[in-house]
């Protein structure tokens, strides 16, 4: 790209070098703990990063307070099941988890004390990931599912619609 330079350099949409040709607000995020997420999915499913990860725009972050927290609530099927009441879909079993959605998700927020639950899950989970990426997480996510029913004070029979929906 050396041989444009001084065309990029004359362009008024730069970031901090020509060669960064539209100023990105939030870039700093990137390198922060965040969760990501992807646009267009049967099942939301957002990931905890913690190591600097760039995602493209069929992707959405989220940094802030609490992510590990926010990490185990948005991916309880109470949450998942909620979205898919509202998400838009592509009409074949693929629904827009788009940020509008995902932002109006009322999230109780806990004190610190409150969370370690959601978060000693979250870390558990992460450190048999990260051993093996085929690791089976199903009992920690059950858990967090018990956790996020109750966050949320559910009828056993409120809970057998969710379970049931979600098979």
């Amino acid at each position: 790209m050396d041989q444009f330079y001084p065309q990029l350099a004359k362009r008024q949409d730069q970031g901090k070098t020509p060669y960064n040709l539209r100023h990105c607000a939030y870039h700093q995020h990137f390198q922060k703990e965040k969760i990501v997420w992807i646009t267009l999915a049967e099942n939301g499913r957002f990931s905890y990063n913690n190591n600097g990860f760039y995602c493209e725009a069929s992707t959405f972050i989220m940094a802030g307070k609490h992510v590990k927290y926010l990490c185990a609530v948005l991916n309880a099927k109470l949450i998942r099941w909620s979205l898919q009441q509202v998400a838009q879909t592509s009409g074949m079993g693929v629904f827009q988890w788009k940020k509008v959605y995902v932002e109006t998700i009322p999230i109780p927020l806990l004190s610190a004390a409150q969370q370690r639950p959601f978060i000693r899950l979250i870390d558990c989970i992460l450190a048999s990931k990260a051993s093996n990426l085929r690791q089976n997480a199903v009992d920690r996510e059950k858990e967090i599912d018990r956790f996020v029913y109750s966050l949320y004070d559910l009828t056993p029979t409120e809970i057998a619609t969710v379970e049931k929906a979600l098979k």
